[in-house]
Parts: C-alpha cells; structure tokens; sequence
C-alpha cells in the first residue's frame, strides 16, 4: 500500500491524536450520556449489602462477603464491559464514517461486550482472589500480593488483544476471532500499544491517587462500601471511556495500515 497525505502507511502518534479528538468533537455528548447511565450500576455495586452482626460466625461472615463481593466485582466488570463497547462503536461510527445505525447492531456489540467482558476478567481477575478466597475458606491476607499482577497482566493482555474490541465491533467478529485479528494488526506496533496502555495505567492511577486525596482532605472514606468507593469506580469509568477511545484510534490506524482505508472512509474523502 502507498503512503498518502490522508491516509499514512505508518504509524502516526499525531493522527491517533487527532483522531481521538475527532471522536471527542463528533460523539463527545452520547459518550458523556453512557457514562452517566453506565454510573447508576456502578453506584448501586458501591453500596453496602449486608453487614454481619457480632454474633455472626467468623467463617459465616468470610463466605457471606466473598459472596457479596463477587457478586459486586462482576457488576462492576460488567458495566466498564458495556461502556467500553458502547464507546467504541460511538468511535467507529466517527472515525471510519459509518452509520450509527450500522454499528449498534445487536450482533457487533454481542461480540464486543462478550469480548471486553473476557479479557476484563483476564486482566482483573487478582482483584477476584480475596472473594473467592473467602468464599472457600482460604486464608485471605496471605493472598493480597496476587493484586500486584494486575498491570503487568493487563500490558501483556494490550500487547496483543488490545484492539480486540474494536475489531470484534467493526467487523463482527466472536471473542477468539476478535483477539487474533487484534494480534495480527499489531505485529510491528506491539511496543507502541503498550506504551499507549502503560499511559492509559498511569493516568488511571493518578485519576484515582487524586480523587482519594480529595476524598480524605473531606473525611470521605474510600477502604470500604460507600460514596468514596462510588467516586473512585467513576473516575475509573470516565478514564477508561478515554483509554477506549484512543485504543478504537490505535484499531483504525493499525486497520488502515495493514488493509488500506475502508470503502466508507474514500468515499468522505472524495465525496
């Protein structure tokens, strides 16, 4: 494929930006819309649901709140599930010049939530270990280390089913067709999709260093169920809607350079 002033055949760290801000310019409003629909069951996992009484039994208490706290773990993974599928073909639509009503399909985005919800739980799934743990009588504390895995899991996860997403939505692809599509887009841009997720990671965690600093400058616990385990799953949520917008950019650059732009894509250029 030769190179051209619209549509490079090499990777552009300044189109990913303008295409990101594109996404935001044209479907910015419907985006903000999901995330607060999306902030209701996210709100409702952040509640307390039970509380034990003094009288209940210690290993009672442990398989009641690994119980409880399965249950919440999966809603929330649910919900960025959603979101995240939501904000992709919202970010298809914009930047591969599709009709809204083309993309939000129920079988595209059957296959892009099947396949978010996967590797959510391939990269989340330390923070399963305590619940399920308690749950089966384990010793907990001993356990806490495995969340440390969480990142370094979730880059290799980017490193070759980062885009997985975006293609099982774009062409309608089931979770393993998905994530060998996604592998084989990112063969020679699998160092550039990890920098993009190590980025994504960092600023997640600042989101989430800075809205607890703001939480305990107001005496807002955040250690357990409550309106500050809320605000840190919002800030989560609205950080992740960014980082799947610029992973959707990533997706139609990598498309465009192994396959060339999409027949839609020419005919905006030249229309």
């Amino acid at each position: 494929m030769t190179s051209s002033a619209i549509y490079a055949s090499r990777f552009s760290l300044g189109r990913l930006f303008a295409d990101f801000g594109r996404v935001l310019m044209r479907a910015g409003l419907p985006i903000v819309g999901s995330l607060v629909v999306f902030a209701v069951p996210l709100g409702i996992a952040s509640t307390p649901w039970w509380r034990g009484g003094s009288d209940t039994p210690a290993a009672t208490y442990q398989r009641i709140w690994g119980e409880v706290n399965i249950a919440k773990a999966l809603i929330v993974l649910m919900t960025y599930s959603a979101s995240a599928v939501f904000v992709a073909a919202a970010s298809l639509t914009v930047l591969t010049a599709a009709r809204w009503r083309d993309v939000f399909r129920p079988a595209p985005l059957a296959a892009g939530f099947a396949t978010s919800l996967l590797l959510n739980l391939a990269s989340n799934w330390p923070a399963l270990v305590a619940p399920v743990a308690a749950l089966l009588s384990a010793p907990i504390e001993q356990l806490r280390w495995v969340s440390l895995l969480t990142a370094p899991i979730t880059l290799a996860v980017m490193a070759f089913a980062g885009i997985a997403v975006s293609a099982a939505i774009a062409e309608q692809l089931f979770v393993a067709r998905a994530i060998g599509r996604s592998a084989r887009l990112l063969r020679g841009l699998r160092w550039r999709v990890v920098g993009l997720g190590f980025v994504y990671l960092v600023t997640l965690e600042l989101g989430e260093i800075g809205m607890a600093w703001a939480l305990a400058g107001v005496g807002v616990s955040f250690a357990g169920s409550g309106l500050g385990l809320a605000a840190l799953n919002l800030v989560g949520l609205a950080i992740g809607a960014g980082g799947d917008v610029a992973f959707v950019a990533f997706f139609v650059q990598a498309r465009r350079i192994a396959d060339g732009p999409t027949t839609q894509e020419l005919h905006e250029v030249f229309a």
